[in-house]
């Protein structure tokens, strides 16, 4: 069975291009980390942060290299590649009227996720983060092979511009959001002989924080970001040891997972119309909070 050389795994990353910024439109209001376009799904975007292991690895006489059906050759018998853990730290959003009789409305969807913790994948190409997650690049001898694994994220959302306060019955617009989450990367192999293993990770985070205003205009009123207090968080070091996995998140990538069930609780919070106990994912106000500016809408 195949088996890596060891000294010669080397992860590195990449977050030269996490710019954290929104783009609050009439119809949307998408966040992201950069390298995107306004309006559209974040899920056809280039990675915003990336990384990539490289490693040696020697064959047994028995191993055959083959190529997969999404591009790229692989060892027969012997996956490797990288696996990630989404934690939602908070996530809460204040819509609030134009005028202060309006109202406000406070929301937390975080509340509504089955677990903080989740496996931050997709069926399509579960349990990995990537279709192919490695690839045979190069032989450097008759029995050693050169392997990669590369990857990366783009962390997003998109909100409602404005909501309908329940008490007021009047509309609230998007007026402060903050959503914060940790990540922990893995990369990991998987055969028949060893089993799982993680051979090295890295711990990032993103904190997104921004601050909309809004203006009257001929049409609907027009939204802009007035205030970015975002901040990404890059991995201090790549640690080349296994780590604690608790509920096998990384080893197993369990449904369901993270960005379908983040966009679950955002339409949950939205529809909880009732303010359902005891998860209080959203509380409506008859009057404005008094921390909102006076030209927050002009």
């Amino acid at each position: 069975m195949a088996q890596i050389i060891p000294g010669t795994l080397a992860i590195t990353v990449d977050f030269s291009k996490a710019r954290p910024t929104a783009n609050p439109q009439t119809d949307n209001c998408i966040y992201h980390l950069g390298s995107g376009r306004p309006g559209t799904n974040p899920s056809t975007w280039p990675y915003a942060v990336t990384w990539k292991a490289e490693l040696d690895v020697a064959l047994d006489p028995a191993d055959a290299i083959v190529p997969v059906p999404n591009g790229g050759m692989q060892i027969m018998g012997w996956l490797a590649g990288f696996r990630q853990v989404q934690t939602v730290d908070e996530m809460s959003l204040l819509y609030v009227g134009r005028q202060p009789r309006d109202g406000d409305s406070v929301m937390h969807p975080h509340r509504a996720l089955p677990s903080l913790s989740l496996a931050d994948t997709v069926h399509t190409v579960w349990p990995w983060m990537t279709v192919v997650p490695y690839s045979v690049v190069q032989y450097k001898a008759p029995a050693i092979v050169h392997v990669v694994s590369a990857g990366g994220d783009q962390p997003a959302g998109n909100l409602n511009p404005a909501v309908g306060n329940i008490e007021t019955s009047r509309l609230n617009y998007l007026y402060h959001l903050i959503d914060h989450r940790s990540f922990l990367t893995a990369f990991c192999t998987l055969d028949a002989a060893a089993g799982f293993a993680i051979l090295g990770h890295f711990r990032w985070s993103i904190l997104y924080d921004f601050y909309a205003y809004w203006q009257d205009g001929p049409g609907e009123p027009q939204p802009r970001l007035h205030r970015n207090a975002s901040v990404v968080t890059p991995p201090s070091h790549v640690d080349y040891t296994s780590v604690s996995d608790p509920g096998g998140l990384l080893e197993f990538q369990p449904v369901p997972f993270a960005n379908p069930e983040m966009d679950k609780a955002i339409k949950l919070t939205y529809n909880d119309v009732n303010k359902r106990k005891p998860r209080n994912l959203r509380n409506d106000s008859n009057s404005r909070s008094a921390s909102v500016p006076n030209d927050f809408f002009s």
